[in-house]
C-alpha cells in the first residue's frame, strides 16, 4: 500500500498518526495508530500495516457536531443582533 498523507499528534504515549494510503487498484483507506516517532515513514508503514482503520463516516459524524454547533452558535449571535438593530430603530 502506497502512502498519499500522513497528520501526526504528540502524546504522552508516543507519536499518533492517521495515514492515507491507495492500494494496487486506487482505493484509498485511512489508518490511525500510535508509533515510536523516530522515522516517519516507517511510521506511516508500521500504521498501514497495524493501524486500525478509521471509519469515515463515524469521523464525519464528530466533525459535523463541531459544525452543527458553530451553526447554531452564528444564528444566536444573527438574532441578538437583530434584536438589538430593532431596538435602535
Amino acid at each position: 500500500m502506497k502512502v498519499i498523507d500522513s497528520m501526526w499528534f504528540n502524546t504522552a504515549q508516543g507519536n499518533f498518526g492517521i495515514v492515507v494510503g491507495e492500494n494496487e487498484v486506487g482505493e484509498r483507506k485511512m489508518y490511525a495508530g500510535v508509533v515510536r516517532g523516530f522515522d516517519q515513514k516507517a511510521d506511516e508503514n508500521a500504521i498501514l500495516a497495524w493501524g486500525n482503520k478509521v471509519n469515515i463516516r463515524m469521523l464525519e459524524g464528530l466533525i459535523n457536531k463541531i459544525h452543527s454547533r458553530a451553526i447554531e452558535e452564528a444564528k444566536r449571535v444573527l438574532r441578538r443582533v437583530e434584536k438589538e438593530k430593532g431596538r435602535k430603530r
